[in-house]
């Protein structure tokens, strides 16, 4: 609930899952969906601002084939992390990353290469004028003949030479994005123009829906 000028506000419910599964590979395939059903109608009126009455907004997000050891490392990363994340001022840390932190994520990252961990994700907005859907997927491909060694290598290199690393990504990263958005909503949120003028290059309108695409293929991203 919302409180505005001492009236409750009802905003809705929020329903939150979670799974995770050790696969035949010996690795964890875990997913988490937030879904937050709103009361548009309160809200619009409440709020007589919003151009449209929101109804519905869904969070997905998946991790494939995340080994323990990475998972272990990036929580230990974080713990250590935290504490001088909370001594800097404005979120920037005063030394530096200290080298058993940095030691912890370079772990978790060799960890996820190795494994070919794969993040997907999917984020869909629902309102009265229309949808807007973003679904995205990045991960090592796995046809990618890259020995392990290598990208130790290039990853303990990193710091001082990022070159090698990012090379080796940009010619081995599976990366897909999609965004779609409803005209109608476009049109209700007066964005229309900017859409049709500014975007004309990497923007399409497809079966009433603006659409862009971001894809890695062999090293150029289109």
């Amino acid at each position: 609930r919302l409180t505005h000028n001492a009236d409750n506000v009802s905003l809705g419910d929020i329903n939150i899952q979670s799974d995770a599964k050790k696969n035949a590979s010996g690795n964890y395939d875990s997913a988490a969906t937030f879904t937050f059903k709103l009361d548009g109608a309160s809200l619009k009126q409440t709020l007589p601002m919003l151009p449209v009455e929101p109804q519905n907004l869904r969070i997905h997000v998946g991790l494939g084939e995340l080994s323990t050891a990475a998972n272990n490392a990036l929580a230990e990363g974080l713990q250590l992390l935290n504490p001088q994340l909370a001594a800097g001022k404005d979120g920037l840390i005063p030394d530096g990353i200290n080298a058993e932190t940095c030691g912890k994520f370079k772990t978790a990252l060799g960890e996820i290469i190795k494994n070919k961990t794969r993040l997907s994700t999917e984020i869909s907005a629902q309102t009265d004028a229309g949808r807007a859907l973003l679904t995205a997927s990045v991960g090592i491909r796995n046809d990618s003949a890259v020995p392990q060694e290598e990208w130790q290598k290039a990853i303990d290199e990193a710091q001082d030479s990022p070159q090698h690393l990012q090379n080796l990504l940009k010619a081995n990263l599976d990366l897909y994005a999609e965004f779609r958005i409803s005209k109608s909503l476009v049109d209700k949120l007066g964005f229309t123009e900017m859409v049709e003028q500014q975007g004309a290059k990497f923007i399409t309108l497809e079966d009433g829906e603006y659409l862009t695409k971001i894809e890695n293929k062999e090293g150029i991203i289109t």
